[in-house]
């Protein structure tokens, strides 16, 4: 039984395997609010940000980072899987898996761990409020949100997703692709004409969609296709070219997936707040070209061919846009041909641009 069954329905479906389908409560209905983040010091900044009697399961792609993470943040508790040859499962604290399971709660503020926690544990803790995935898999993804059990109608997570951009989507279908192109081929050829064509090939030869099975009682094998992962990496082709159709792809599907209205970019919500604090410092200062240049940089502001924008109209339009309550001045220019102790003005009739901040 999956939560995350779509792929596996289609896979029936088309082979004419009977099954049943049951409708169960939407966990949509659990989450709080949807966010996305782009950087990993924003994600770090966030972390830090989080009140101490609120918690958060960090889902990684890796062991590597789920402990760097482990490292910095103390009050914390770091699981991998125990399988495998990861240099990190020395450090999982067995003990504290085990209580884990036993009581679906941890006692730290934060768990960073990789996916090898998405099926089969639980967690039933009111004060878990944060879910963050960096999970490129949907399928995966949603289970590792599933992880957190709601206790009642206002037990409610928050969600925060590492988002992908469309350049890397794009990026995953090609590799998706080529991972694909030597299957099509073994299901129209037999395995000599397979081997003949990919036997110098080491990508094709390890391909994880294709295996050797034994024939009859023989010592002789063929190559045969994996059905059941061919048709999910043609299934995530499918999901990639869906994403691809529209900006911000992977953050429109997740949103429509999860049945979410609305969503946000905490790097954005960070950058408005260190702008603010870098606006309010520069108010009522001249600003000269080199400050211009760092004001400009600063806002970051690009138009729709990627050009940065450098005029006073347009970081006013910026300002008025976000509600910002700052107002730039150009066209000013420094007529004082000594300093206040007597010495020449290098800025003398420069020209400079001020910023005003209207009381709200």
């Amino acid at each position: 039984m999956s939560a995350t069954a779509d792929a596996t329905i289609e896979y029936f479906q088309k082979i004419g395997i009977d099954h049943r389908m049951y409708k169960i409560e939407n966990s949509a209905t659990n989450i709080r609010s949807l966010s996305f983040y782009r950087s990993e010091e924003v994600l770090e900044e966030f972390l830090s940000s989080i009140k101490k009697e609120n918690k958060a399961i960090v889902f990684t792609k890796s062991a590597t980072r789920a402990y760097e993470l482990h490292k910095k943040f103390s009050d914390s508790v770091f699981v991998c899987s125990e399988t495998g040859n990861s240099a990190y499962k020395r450090y999982v604290k067995k003990d504290k898996v085990e209580e884990m399971l036993n009581s679906e709660m941890f006692k730290e503020q934060f768990l960073f761990t990789t996916s090898t926690l998405d099926n089969g544990i639980n967690f039933k803790d009111k004060s878990i409020k944060y879910i963050i995935c960096d999970i490129e898999d949907i399928d995966i993804l949603i289970q590792c949100i599933g992880r957190k059990r709601s206790l009642n109608g206002h037990d409610k997570v928050n969600i925060i997703v590492k988002s992908i951009t469309n350049k890397e989507i794009y990026r995953k279908k090609k590799l998706a692709e080529e991972l694909i192109e030597p299957a099509l081929y073994l299901k129209n050829n037999d395995t000599a004409m397979y081997i003949r064509k990919y036997s110098k090939n080491d990508e094709a030869s390890s391909n994880r969609l294709i295996y050797d099975r034994n024939i009859g009682d023989s010592l002789e094998y063929e190559k045969v296709v994996n059905e059941i992962k061919l048709y999910k990496v043609l299934y995530d082709i499918k999901i990639y070219d869906k994403m691809l159709s529209e900006e911000n792809g992977f953050m429109n599907y997740l949103q429509d997936k999860l049945q979410q209205f609305s969503v946000s970019v905490i790097d954005d919500h960070c950058k408005i707040t260190g702008l603010y604090d870098y606006l309010d410092n520069i108010v009522g200062q001249r600003l000269y070209k080199e400050e211009q240049k760092e004001l400009i940089s600063k806002i970051g502001l690009r138009d729709n061919y990627n050009r940065i924008q450098k005029s006073c109209d347009s970081l006013n339009s910026y300002f008025r846009n976000n509600k910002m309550p700052y107002h730039l001045r150009d066209k000013n220019r420094d007529g004082n041909r000594k300093l206040v102790d007597g010495s020449p003005n290098p800025k003398f009739n420069k020209t400079y641009w001020t910023l005003a901040k209207h009381i709200c």
